[in-house]
């Protein structure tokens, strides 16, 4: 899947492999670009996560982000963020 979520910030794109199972949604293999690290925060995620789960009508969202390629700490991978609903 790939999307792009406008927010008051600005615009991100979304790259992911995405699976419903059993209700929840799982997007593996993460990649997002567009903004500046942090610029949303940690609300401005919640609220984009939020989005997700009622356009996806999921209980769940799991978000597994793909190993970075640069950066800081290149090949590893950010931990895994679970949203409920």
């Amino acid at each position: 899947m790939i999307a792009t979520v406008r927010t008051p910030v600005g615009e991100l794109k979304v790259i992911a492999e995405v699976q419903f199972v059993a209700g929840v949604l799982w997007a593996r293999n993460v990649h997002v670009q567009g903004l500046s690290p942090g610029a949303l925060g940690r609300a401005g995620l919640n609220a984009v996560a939020r989005t997700f789960l009622e356009e996806a009508d999921a209980e769940a969202l799991v978000v597994e982000g793909a190993a970075r390629t640069t950066g800081a700490n290149p090949h590893r991978r950010p931990r895994t963020f679970r949203y409920p609903r």
